[in-house]
């Protein structure tokens, strides 16, 4: 669908001029080919899949079509060059369209996995972008979406409890990576993970099993 948007823009004046995510409400994308519209286009819902932060190059493209506002793209080229610079990476070209210089993006990615993922996904979802993308505030995303990273474990636990597992889970991941939640701002967790799974699960365990008598 997109390389045929890129079709499209090299011989349609009309879409040159449209984002790609309002070429849907325009146009209709029929046997790969996108063709113009001729009704519904007010009944169109138009949205794009939820990509992993650990896909850069998946991920990065999607924020330029997303919020680049570039119309009219020809090529992947065309989405990497930015005022006549052509570069390797849709990261740098993200960067160089200040698309990188606040939390928006990272706010955004976060929302998604929050909305559209199961609940143990956001809690990867947040480490991976601490450590690829280097939000500027840290713990500002962490207030904002503990409770998201916590819903595995807020079933059987108090938030306070869901929160400090959470971390772990986080601190785990940035461990692989040289680095740890008080490294880069956030909470330091408590206790050892291991001892904090256990009771969790000596809990569901220990719950009554449910009869029923006739």
């Amino acid at each position: 669908m997109l390389e045929s948007w890129f079709q499209l823009n090299q011989s349609d004046p009309d879409a040159q001029t449209l984002l790609y995510t309002d070429i849907p409400y325009n146009y209709v994308y029929d046997r790969n080919n996108w063709k113009r519209r001729k009704r519904g286009g007010n009944r169109i819902v138009s949205s794009m899949y939820v990509v992993k932060v650990k896909d850069a190059k998946r991920f990065y493209l999607r924020m330029l079509l997303l919020h680049a506002h570039v119309p009219g793209a020809t090529s992947f080229k065309f989405l990497r060059t930015v005022d006549n610079v052509i570069y390797d990476t849709f990261k740098q070209a993200a960067f160089y369209r200040h698309l990188l210089n606040s939390d928006e993006e990272w706010d955004h990615c976060l929302h998604d996995a929050s909305t559209y993922q199961k609940p143990k996904k956001p809690c990867q979802t947040f480490a991976f972008i601490l450590y690829f993308c280097n939000p500027t505030n840290v713990l500002e995303l962490w207030n904002k979406y503990s409770i998201d990273t916590s819903l595995d474990y807020l079933r059987n636990n108090i938030e306070a409890a869901s929160w400090n597992l959470a971390l772990h889970d986080i601190n785990a991941t940035l461990e692989q990576h040289g680095l740890s939640c008080g490294s880069i701002g956030l909470p330091v967790p408590t206790g050892n993970a291991i001892e904090w799974h256990l009771t969790i699960k000596m809990k569901k365990e220990r719950k009554p099993n449910k009869e029923y008598h006739l």
